[in-house]
């Protein structure tokens, strides 16, 4: 089921807090709402895909990642007080 389209004009990360990166993602539920894929593109940034998932037994989220320059990551994440935190 998919959730929405979005587009960003200021993405900032800890590894470049100064870049204002553009581009756009698309959220959707998979597996009857066991994963929330996420579609990333952007003007500077490559092609990326995130398969997001719930760690029952903790707070975080597991967040599989991999971009169109065949670089693949794992990350943890976890929503609290209306932060995002990866």
């Amino acid at each position: 089921m998919a959730i929405g389209e979005w587009s960003f004009q200021e993405l900032r990360s800890s590894q470049s807090p100064q870049a204002k990166v553009r581009g756009s993602a698309s959220f959707k539920w998979i597996e009857n709402g066991a994963f929330l894929l996420m579609h990333q593109g952007g003007e500077e940034e490559p092609e990326a895909t995130w398969l997001i998932g719930r760690d029952e037994s903790t707070e975080l989220f597991r967040v599989r990642y991999f971009d169109a320059r065949g670089v693949s990551r794992i990350y943890e994440m976890s929503f609290k007080d209306g932060e995002w935190k990866m």
